[in-house]
């Protein structure tokens, strides 16, 4: 468990969102509910009847891991979609998509 995946789960918490992120770095399940567990036994979080919300030593935890993981460069906020990419070609050439490829589907006049 790493210092910048207490921090995502923190600001997930803080801000109420999705676990994706955390999937996105390589957890699994599994290892979110530990990390859960973990931010729990800290007193990082604390439940209450209808929500989970950071406690004053979650904020202050969370202040102090921003100054290392908050992501400032523009560049890193958007990746590039390497599966959307192709070889260069040359002027003369024409690129023709495979039909599977498609994403919306072509109907020919009958």
């Amino acid at each position: 468990m790493n210092e910048k995946h207490i921090y995502l789960s923190l600001l997930k918490v803080k801000n109420n969102t999705s676990i994706n992120e955390l999937i996105h770095e390589g957890l699994r399940y599994k290892e979110i509910l530990e990390l859960i567990r973990f931010i729990l036994n800290k007193k990082y979080i604390t439940e209450t009847e209808d929500s989970v919300i950071l406690s004053q030593h979650g904020e202050k935890m969370l202040k102090e891991l921003a100054t290392t993981y908050k992501k400032t460069d523009k560049k890193s906020w958007i990746k590039q979609d390497e599966k959307s990419l192709i070889k260069k070609m040359k002027k003369s050439d024409i690129f023709i998509p495979r039909s599977n490829e498609l994403t919306f589907k072509i109907k020919f006049k009958e």
